[in-house]
C-alpha cells in the first residue's frame, strides 16, 4: 500500500476531509497532505509523527511505511484473560490503561479549551464576562493534572 492509499485509509477512518486533518494535526496550511493525497509525494516522518500525536491510535510504522497493522493493538482484554494474569501482569495492563485514559482526558481539555475560546470570541464575549467558562476550564485542567 503507497503512502496515498495509507492517507485515504487513515481519512477513511477518522472520517475527515485532508483539510480538516491538516487543521486537527496543527498544520496551518493543507499542501502536505494534498501531495500526499495527489501521490505527489510520500507520507513524511513529520506528518507521521503528527498524526501519531494527536490520533494515537495509529501505528507510526505503518503510517511511513505500510508494514504491520494501521491501528494500534487495541489493550482491552476481557474479564477471564484479565483473571488469568500474574499480579505484575495486572498492574502493568492497569499502568499502561491508566496512562492512556490520560493522554485522553488531556486531548479532551485541549478540544475542550479550544471550542470555548473559539465560541466565546465568535459571540464576542469578553474574558471577564465568562468567567464561569474559565472556572470550568480551571477544574478541567486540575482534573487532568492528577
Amino acid at each position: 500500500m503507497n503512502s496515498k492509499e495509507r492517507l485515504e485509509q487513515i481519512l477513511l477512518h477518522l472520517k475527515l476531509s485532508a483539510n480538516k486533518l491538516s487543521k486537527e494535526i496543527g498544520h496551518s496550511s493543507n499542501v502536505k497532505l494534498h501531495h500526499v493525497k495527489s501521490g505527489r509525494n510520500e507520507i513524511s516522518e513529520e506528518i507521521a509523527k503528527d498524526i501519531e500525536k494527536y490520533f494515537p491510535e495509529f501505528n507510526y510504522e505503518w503510517i511511513v511505511t505500510g508494514k504491520g497493522q494501521m491501528l494500534k493493538n487495541n489493550n482491552t482484554i476481557n474479564s477471564g484473560e484479565f483473571s488469568n494474569l500474574t499480579i505484575d501482569e495486572k498492574l502493568e495492563f492497569l499502568h499502561t490503561q491508566n496512562l492512556e485514559l490520560q493522554d485522553k482526558l488531556r486531548l479532551s481539555h485541549l478540544i475542550n479549551r479550544t471550542y470555548l475560546r473559539s465560541i466565546a470570541k465568535h459571540l464576542n464575549i469578553k474574558k471577564e464576562e465568562f468567567k464561569d467558562l474559565q472556572e470550568m476550564e480551571d477544574d478541567i485542567k486540575k482534573i487532568s493534572s492528577n
